[in-house]
């Protein structure tokens, strides 16, 4: 089934002509690849990698700190293990060698800062878990510790999170800003986008070259926070809000037997975290977090995640 996920960056409004759209690409800045249609020039595209986000800018050519950015907020996909864990299950290699030594060591959830008390409870069942899978390992009882990490990925794929759960640490709070004073925030709200769960937040900058008018969205699907955002000047609202459409498709995959959750099918999905990107995880196929690279595009708009 695709899902068309409209992100509204910003209301229609003046009475600009709307640029040309152009073709829908499909972007893997994150493992949850993410489709839509991008502005046409004179916006340039740029890698966005700041403020815990990978993904995507647009910056407008000849202006003045205009932009249009989409990415992933690697704070909440970085918290998924499901990948590192497969990768574990799927590689032939002798577990004496120190690539899957390290990816092992790599698997572990993080358990500082929680979002819920379920990220907890897995943290501590899929660590409690790799723990055994590390003393099998030593002990060369290799059958044992795969059974452990099996263990392990199937406690791993009850995690999920909801927009609630993480948008009070995402959302931008001008307050804390070192130029607090600058910000005006115009208004919060909160919407769906196509279904999903999604929050709003408008505002304007003073800056010594002017003021400029800032929306940010914030929708969570798949487990993966996405912030879309546009920065510039008023004329330009229109243009941005049409001529972009930052429309984003996404395939869901089928949900796994015995596997669910009271909100959410289990789907397949790639995570953040180290050794993602790894020689050893590339070998069992699990797509990269790109992180230090171009963010990688095609042409097929269809394409979902991994």
């Amino acid at each position: 089934m695709l899902l068309w996920l409209l992100m509204p960056l910003l209301a229609a409004c003046g009475k600009l002509a709307t640029p040309a759209l152009l073709p829908p690409q499909t972007f893997n800045f994150a493992p949850q690849a993410i489709s839509f249609a991008p502005p046409p020039a004179p916006w340039a595209a740029e890698r966005e990698q700041s403020g815990g986000i990978v993904g995507v800018r647009y910056v407008k050519v000849g202006s003045v700190g205009e932009d249009i950015g989409v990415g992933d907020y690697y704070d909440v996909s970085g918290r998924l293990r499901e990948p590192q864990l497969t990768a574990l299950l799927a590689v032939d290699s002798d577990p004496n060698d120190f690539p899957y030594s390290k990816a092992l060591r790599n698997a572990w959830p993080r358990t500082e800062t929680p979002y819920s008390d379920l990220e907890s409870a897995v943290a501590e069942r899929v660590n409690d878990a790799l723990q055994r899978a590390e003393v099998a390992r030593r002990a060369r009882d290799f059958d044992a510790m795969r059974m452990e990490v099996a263990a392990a990925l199937a406690d791993a794929q009850l995690l999920h999170f909801t927009l609630k759960e993480v948008i009070d640490r995402a959302i931008l709070k001008p307050e804390q800003s070192a130029n607090a004073a600058r910000y005006k925030t115009l208004g919060r709200r909160d919407i769906l986008v196509a279904g999903e769960p999604a929050v709003v937040l408008d505002l304007t900058l003073d800056l010594p070259e002017g003021k400029r008018y800032l929306r940010k969205v914030y929708v969570l699907h798949n487990d993966h926070l996405f912030i879309a955002e546009f920065i510039g000047l008023e004329e330009s609202l229109p243009g941005h809000a049409r001529g972009s459409g930052a429309t984003c498709l996404c395939q869901r995959q089928p949900s796994r037997s015995g596997i669910a959750h009271a909100d959410h099918h289990r789907r397949r999905r790639g995570g953040g975290g180290e050794g993602v990107g790894s020689p050893f995880a590339q070998r069992a196929g699990v797509p990269a977090v790109h992180r230090g690279r171009r963010p990688s595009v095609h042409d097929d708009a269809r394409i979902g995640w991994s």
